[in-house]
């Protein structure tokens, strides 16, 4: 199926200006549903996608956080317009601006290419912004002991609330699965006082783990549907409260 770029360009400043029908549906919703009953070429969609980010960055974040969605909803993996992408992040404009250096490093993230946790590291003025989003940048990375460093290390600066530790927490068992464990132990070693003991509280809530030191429940061999329902829903009820907390 053609792409018409102009079509998509006034679709994304469409919904960037918070545009939509009365039942909530907007332009930008239109094109996916075209793409998904004809999808276009994959290099068509390319060259139209890393047009469209360059006009957002000119235009500015709330555009680029509008391209973003839609990427994520289109499910784009593509290394080739990641490396357009990553180049566009090391570009002046990027670098003066540390929102679009946000959003263009969660497209990257999104395309499956995050940036490495070295250069994260090195990228001070988005750590600053927003450690949170930082934090979720550098844990899609697969190098478990760089990413587990730079948890360690924004607990011991206090940059984060044990809310948000917490929230992080799973964030790390979605992509680090049994090395769950290991993290909650070191970033509990990683805080102190009151707010040590509230993380552990709040992880044995989620995952039936004390500071790392005791087996989640899925190790203690329970067998009971019903029993293992009651903790899956205890789990849930304490990522929906720290969510409201944080």
């Amino acid at each position: 199926m053609p792409i018409n770029p102009q079509l998509v360009e006034d679709a994304l400043k469409a919904v960037a200006n918070g545009e939509a029908d009365h039942s909530g549906k907007t332009p930008l919703d239109n094109i996916i549903e075209s793409f998904q009953s004809e999808p276009p070429e994959l290099a068509d969609l390319r060259a139209v996608l890393s047009s469209q980010i360059s006009l957002a960055i000119v235009a500015g974040p709330s555009r680029l956080k509008v391209v973003r969605e839609f990427l994520r909803r289109l499910k784009v993996r593509d290394a080739d317009l990641a490396a357009v992408v990553r180049q566009k992040v090391q570009e002046g404009p990027s670098q003066e601006n540390t929102e679009i250096r946000l959003w263009l490093s969660l497209i990257l993230m999104d395309l499956g290419f995050p940036r490495s946790v070295k250069n994260l590291n090195n990228d001070s003025g988005l750590r600053s912004l927003n450690v949170g989003q930082w934090l979720t940048l550098v844990a899609a990375n697969k190098d478990f002991p760089a990413v587990q460093d730079a948890f360690v290390k924004a607990t011991k600066e206090n940059l984060l609330s044990v809310e948000q530790l917490a929230l992080k927490s799973e964030v790390i068992r979605k992509q680090f699965g049994d090395k769950l464990t290991e993290f909650l132990s070191v970033t509990t070693d990683a805080l102190s006082g009151d707010a040590r003991e509230k993380f552990r509280k709040v992880t044995r809530d989620m995952y039936g783990i004390d500071a790392g030191h005791t087996p989640s429940y899925n190790d203690l061999g329970f067998e009971d549907d019903n029993t293992e329902r009651l903790l899956r829903s205890i789990k849930e009820d304490a990522i929906s409260r720290l969510k409201e907390a944080a």
